[in-house]
Formats: structure tokens, sequence, C-alpha cells
């Protein structure tokens, strides 16, 4: 399994962090998946969510999903 940690922890085997970005900016680094995105406005979005390591740099390859979503 996978382990979070803080961001200023060293690169460890098996540890990292989310980093969320919505429609190109980042919001938050966590160490948990659940996030709410609050006051988004009305129009197309993309929310992107990265796995990296405990320091911030990706995993290679990279851990990421991106979604696509519309508020109405």
């Amino acid at each position: 399994g996978m382990k979070c940690g803080g961001t200023e922890n060293p690169a460890v085997h098996g540890g990292g962090q989310w980093r969320s970005t919505l429609d190109g900016r980042p919001v938050q680094m966590s160490t948990t998946p659940d996030y709410t995105f609050k006051a988004v406005a009305p129009g197309q979005h993309t929310i992107k969510a990265e796995l990296v390591q405990n320091s911030t740099e990706s995993f290679d390859p990279p851990v990421v999903q991106t979604v696509a979503f519309t508020v109405r």
C-alpha cells in the first residue's frame, strides 16, 4: 500500500501525497484523497489529480488522472 506523508518529507518508498489543480491552477496538496471544490463558476472545467512523492516530485511514470466536467 501507499502511505501519505507531509510535504516537507524526503522521498520515501511507498509514500506520497495528492497534488490537485482546477483549470490548471494549483488547488491543494493533500495526504487524503478527499477534497471539496467550493464556488466553482458555471461552465466547463478540468480537475487534475496527481499522486506525487513526499518531496513533491512526480513519480516516473507520473500517476495522474484528469477529469473534465460542466457546472450548470
